[in-house]
């Protein structure tokens, strides 16, 4: 018995002996790093450009231009409490539950990144997620060899802060001492959670499914040109972005608390692409986001001339359309024949509030009739709805992108081989908003440009 077990003490022994002497005879600290660390890394951004974003614009969110016009922060549904001296937020509140990546059949799914992850962002252009640089979110690597074509980013809340509540009152409207709070990090926080309005578009909300129908868990994010991880590479990396900087608007809650009538001032993601209108709480479709994937070691770049201050330099690949980037029409253009409106909220027993309230209704109640005779039947309505879904569907965001903030030149970084067609586009007029047909689009002279492996590439516009 004893020699049976000395003789697998023996043998445990040789096997140690051979593991640490095949460990000796390799580069210890790879094979350690190799098991710690990744090499697929996911930066996030709150930007529309890649590179080089464009600054905040103080001017549209300073509380001078805090107003419905055409260069300020206010939505046009903000319509029963217009009390100055609301403040634009300082911070931004971010609560991922995780992500997923499906290919383009939606069939074959990674869940490689799950892990509930917080952040809170600074409203100025030196914090990470609006620099250009990104934050970095924890991963685990994929499967080497699979396409993946979709990013889905389950989305648990997106608050800012510096909401506030106005109470209705024989005087007009009041704030609310207390301040307006969430829960965040499971602690209260000063905030409004408008990531809770995000759930349906308002063409979701008009079909009969629309409980079934949820917008920000996931929101799912298309990935320009795919990711194929490949496990040799030293790194690669998913760059997510979602349009946040200079998209921001204020928006108007309607709320009942112990029979008290109360609009709460909020903000949001604006509604450029699907517009909110007075009295409505459905705020989906309005994240609007992108992904791409490169390789550090195998990038170039794209540089042009002859640009204009104030331009956007973009990079598309040439198989895709310039016309998937922008709308053909205003995004605000929504169904008129057949856009019913909603009805106003009771604003409670008080005198002046309720005569304003009386003076809505009435203008609701015409509004509503002027609708119906445009509006004959359910089949024109459905198409109308339709059509305005349909135009506004296909839009997304550029891959590759930097803003021109000074002199004729921009230079795309971090674009990885292949094939693109470049354009130059005047930035956005009004806040808030992005591109339409409305906009020309300039593409480069030469048509298409190709980016090798580490060359950079330069075209002339």
């Amino acid at each position: 018995m004893r020699k049976h077990i000395m003789k697998h003490k023996y043998r445990f022994t040789c096997i140690l002996l051979i593991m640490v002497a095949t460990i000796a005879g390799c580069d210890n600290d790879a094979v350690f790093t190799e098991m710690a660390s990744n090499r697929l890394t996911v930066v996030i951004k709150g930007t529309y450009a890649s590179n080089n974003p464009q600054d905040w614009d103080s001017v549209a969110i300073s509380d001078v231009y805090n107003l419905p016009l055409a260069n300020g922060s206010m939505d046009d549904s903000v319509d029963d409490c217009s009390i100055a001296g609301d403040v634009f937020p300082t911070a931004l509140m971010l609560d991922i539950a995780e992500m997923r990546l499906t290919d383009s059949s939606g069939d074959n799914e990674a869940k490689f990144s799950n892990y509930r992850q917080t952040s809170v962002v600074s409203i100025d252009d030196s914090d990470p997620f609006f620099n250009g640089t990104g934050i970095i979110l924890q991963n685990d690597d994929v499967t080497p060899g699979r396409n993946y074509a979709w990013l889905k980013v389950f989305m648990r809340k997106m608050i800012f802060n510096n909401a506030k509540r106005y109470n209705v009152s024989s005087s007009g409207w009041v704030e609310d001492i207390d301040p307006v709070e969430t829960i965040f990090r499971e602690e209260t926080t000063e905030g409004f959670d408008f990531n809770q309005l995000q759930t349906n578009t308002i063409y979701d909300s008009l079909r009969e499914e629309a409980s079934d129908i949820n917008r920000v868990f996931p929101i799912r994010i298309p990935i320009i040109g795919g990711l194929e991880f490949d496990n040799r590479d030293e790194e690669t990396v998913l760059e997510i972005r979602i349009l946040v900087k200079n998209f921001v608007k204020k928006y108007e809650y309607d709320t009942y608390d112990e029979s008290l009538y109360s609009v709460i001032h909020f903000y949001g993601l604006s509604d450029w692409l699907w517009d909110v209108q007075p009295g409505e709480k459905t705020m989906g479709g309005n994240v609007i986001a992108v992904a791409r994937a490169y390789v550090p070691s195998r990038v170039g770049t794209i540089t042009a001339t002859g640009l204009t201050t104030g331009d956007y330099l973009i990079a598309i690949p040439e198989s895709e359309a310039i016309t998937d980037y922008y709308i053909e029409t205003n995004a605000n253009d929504r169904p008129s024949d057949c856009d019913f409106p909603k009805a106003p909220s009771y604003s409670g027993t008080y005198v002046e509030p309720y005569l304003d309230y009386l003076l809505k209704y009435e203008r609701y109640k015409s509004d509503w009739n002027t609708v119906l005779g445009t509006c004959p039947d359910q089949e024109t309505y459905e198409s109308s709805w339709n059509t305005y879904k349909d135009g506004i569907d296909s839009f997304r965001m550029p891959p590759i992108v930097t803003y021109i903030d000074s002199g004729t030149s921009g230079t795309l970084e971090n674009v990885p081989p292949g094939t693109y067609r470049v354009y130059s586009v005047a930035a956005p007029l009004i806040y808030g908003d992005l591109f339409d047909g409305t906009y020309i689009f300039d593409e480069c002279l030469e048509g298409v440009v190709t980016v090798t492996a580490g060359s950079p590439s330069a075209v002339t516009f």
